[in-house]
């Protein structure tokens, strides 16, 4: 099964109604415009981790060097929002999407939220 791709979800004064998306297995990935935030929601009964890919892999000797992929765990029952992704460069491919994986997707939905 390949990654799906999440529909980017932006608040507005009047509000919206937030819509979460069942984790994929393979992975999501969202647009990235910079203040993008991830939320997610593990119902399940163990701790998970969600992995944030750095997308440019530079030497530790490099004066443009970036950290390594952000992993977040998230309690059993518990919701984290993660982010914003300004760092572009670090999280974003070549078309401009960032990529997430899921020590597990039992029970465990997600959102991608941006905010300008």
């Amino acid at each position: 099964m390949p990654e799906s791709a999440l529909t980017v979800q932006t608040p507005v004064v009047a509000g919206v109604a937030k819509t979460l998306a069942a984790a994929n297995v393979a992975g999501n990935s969202f647009p990235n415009a910079g203040y993008t935030f991830l939320e997610v929601l593990n119902g399940s009964g163990a701790p998970i981790t969600v992995t944030v890919k750095n997308q440019r892999l530079v030497g530790p000797d490099s004066a443009e060097a970036f950290d390594a992929d952000v992993a977040v765990t998230i309690a059993a029952g518990a919701t984290k929002i993660i982010g914003p992704f300004t760092d572009q460069q670090r999280f974003s491919d070549a078309d401009g999407d960032a990529h997430v994986e899921y020590s597990s997707v039992t029970t465990v939905t997600v959102a991608a939220i941006r905010v300008y």
